[in-house]
């Protein structure tokens, strides 16, 4: 038994983080712990007292045993628990349970945390354990998020728990009405972006009252295209306004887009539509997607490799206004349109560039006099101009001199957002490196993608980013698992169970019946015990319930025919049996060649069986060997499937 370990607590140390229960401990103790104990204990945790008052005290993890001999090394966040203490005694805890569940309280509303589970297991790995009513601090790029663990492992509500290497429940509990309200007003504002509307091919969209990105009232109307389903060589975006140049459109690769950062975009179009009005042309903008671009190619690359990762496989696309509200028609089309020249029969307007019939034309004229409205807002041209080509812009300490230029910079900037595709935070991207272009991941999640998981079908430790490898190799052992398959059906139509290897091809439980132990050369015998076993359900049937033998009177109650009758029936029965040779057989003149089969009743757990494989087989899903192969290994419909699921490979459509 490991006597309690007596220490001073150095305060001029910052080799630990402000906010952590991990401590910094002297060699001798891990010495001491290693030759008293048998097996060490995972993770190492202690209970820590201040000296001067033992009913202050605390439990703390172990960042690293490097301190002075006698001296601890404590963080900021174990020193006010303990109310600063300068002496200490340490004491290793053994028995302190896993956490299964979590009830926590955020102190205040963090809007940008999106999904606390990912959140804390990405950040709590400064802490070894929580305890019940403390409130845990976390430090993250500049914020603090302070949170209150009010409930550890639900009813058993112990009072203090490890959170390394275990599953967790998390319930987030909002602080007080305050707080829930905020909550429920981010959750409706949250789930109009969220919701995003899928658009097919030919699919077009009229949007009202479409804010302008620079009111604080917009809200992002976001669409996004399958391009994994759409097998044409070009996507067409089109987008089609009363007032053209005051409405734009950008598409980016992922639901994070914004007008800095994006892919595609119509923004330098303005000059050739007004152009094109001038010439009597019809205008829209458009943006066309190629599919032979090495972007798109690289992320339906990308999909192969990540099938679950539902992003990668849309581009996503954010119409906006610069100005006022405006309704606004976007369209997704596979071929851009051929622009309408000016007609024979039909006069350009000098006044508002359009085509009108020469029988109207002075009509229009007239009307069109009396409006001050132009067609082109050349003041609005003027100042998209000064916004997008003449203002300087700043970022990472670099200045662009136009917009466009910043936008060939986000691409790459460390700063910009990303949702990281192993521990679903959105987070910067960070500086890549070459390997992190070569592996076709961003800084960050090249870091994350280095954290390990247990592979949940073999139990090996593997890489996050090498997962999809790793699943692939089971998916190739699978193949050949199925190839290996072969399984010998019995030769009774009622049973799915596997044949013996006896004559008459049957399994143990519907051959039993015709079992004997004596010589029978010919066979005779063997057709006496099928011949009374047919007799007996033809004329009384088995008796059970839940027979389904269609040549059982107990299963097929239309069988009540004549001894003549179920003599003729019972010789094609027989016809039915090819190997062994039965006389009957011999003496009709019926082949040796062919499959056995047999029509005996069986008991309600085979009949169950072959109920399942029924089902399971007119699914279509899967072979027969393999399905009759997961009901020999299961119990019930419901885990057959699940074995197939993980098993087995499905057919080919």
């Amino acid at each position: 038994m490991i006597t309690p370990f007596l220490l001073q607590v150095n305060n001029h140390s910052n080799n630990v983080r402000p906010y952590s229960d991990k401590a910094i401990l002297p060699a001798n103790i891990l010495s001491e712990i290693i030759n008293d104990e048998i097996e060490l204990p995972h993770p190492l945790i202690f209970k820590i007292t201040n000296q001067s008052d033992p009913f202050v005290y605390t439990y703390i993890g172990v960042k690293e045993f490097t301190s002075e001999p006698g001296e601890v090394i404590l963080p900021s966040f174990v020193n006010a628990k303990l109310q600063n203490p300068t002496d200490v005694s340490l004491e290793l805890e053994r028995n302190i349970p896993k956490a299964i569940s979590l009830c926590i309280k955020p102190k205040l509303f963090y809007a940008n945390v999106k999904n606390w589970k990912f959140f804390l297991e990405e950040k709590l790995r400064d802490y070894t354990v929580v305890n019940r009513n403390d409130c845990v601090i976390i430090e993250d790029d500049g914020l603090k998020y302070e949170l209150i663990v009010e409930q550890i492992n639900g009813p058993d509500n112990v009072t203090v728990a490890s959170i390394i290497d275990t599953d967790v429940t998390l319930d987030i509990v909002p602080l007080n009405d305050n707080v829930a309200g905020q909550q429920l007003e981010f959750n409706k504002k949250h789930q109009e972006v969220s919701d995003i509307h899928e658009l097919e091919l030919g699919q077009e969209v009229l949007i009202h009252d479409l804010s302008s990105f620079m009111s604080p009232e917009f809200v992002p109307q976001m669409y996004k295209v399958n391009i994994r389903k759409w097998n044409k060589p070009k996507l067409v975006i089109e987008l089609e306004a009363g007032n053209l140049i005051n409405a734009d459109c950008v598409v980016g690769i992922n639901p994070l887009v914004t007008i800095e950062n994006h892919t595609f975009s119509t923004l330098k179009q303005d000059g050739e539509i007004s152009e094109d009005m001038k010439s009597g042309m019809s205008v829209k903008k458009t943006i066309v997607v190629n599919f032979n671009d090495e972007l798109i190619l690289n992320k339906l690359n990308r999909c192969k490799q990540f099938p679950d990762e539902e992003n990668e496989e849309y581009l996503y696309i954010v119409p906006f206004t610069w100005q006022g509200k405006q309704d606004i028609t976007l369209r997704v089309i596979d071929q851009q349109d051929d622009r309408h020249e000016v007609s024979g029969d039909s006069i350009k307007c000098p006044k508002c560039f359009k085509l009108i019939p020469k029988d109207n034309f002075l009509l229009h004229e007239t009307r069109c006099r009396k409006g001050n409205a132009s067609p082109i807002d050349t003041k609005l041209m003027q100042f998209k101009h000064a916004q997008l080509y003449d203002n300087t812009y700043q970022c990472c300490s670099q200045n662009f001199d136009t917009f466009f230029d910043m936008v060939r910079h986000k691409s790459s900037c460390p700063k910009t957002l990303h949702e990281c595709r192993f521990c679903h935070l959105i987070v910067p991207q960070e500086l890549a490196t070459y390997q992190d272009k070569f592996e076709d991941l961003t800084h960050h999640e090249n870091m994350c993608g280095d954290k390990t998981d247990e592979c949940y079908k073999c139990r090996k430790i593997v890489r996050r980013k090498d997962i999809a490898k790793h699943m692939k190799i089971h998916e190739m052992e699978k193949i050949d698992y199925n190839d290996a398959i072969i399984f010998n059906k019995c030769s009774n139509v009622n049973c799915s169970n596997e044949s013996s290897g006896n004559t008459l091809g049957l399994c143990d439980l519907c051959f039993g019946p015709l079992y004997i132990a004596q010589h029978d050369p010919s066979n005779i015998k063997l057709q006496s015990r099928i011949e009374r076993r047919y007799i007996l359900q033809l004329t009384k049937g088995c008796g059970r319930s839940w027979c389904t033998n269609e040549y059982c009177a107990t299963g097929n109650p239309k069988l009540n025919k004549s001894i003549k009758e179920n003599t003729a029936l019972m010789a094609g029965l027989f016809a039915s049996i090819h190997q062994p040779r039965l006389p009957i057989n011999d003496k009709n003149g019926i082949s040796v060649d062919g499959v056995n089969k047999v029509w005996f009743c069986v008991n309600e757990s085979v009949s169950n069986k072959k109920v399942w494989f029924d089902i399971l087989k007119s699914d279509g899903n899967y072979t027969e060997a393999v399905i009759l192969q997961a009901l020999k290994l299961n119990k019930d419909e419901l885990s057959a499937r699940k074995w197939l699921q993980s098993n087995a490979i499905e057919k080919s459509s």
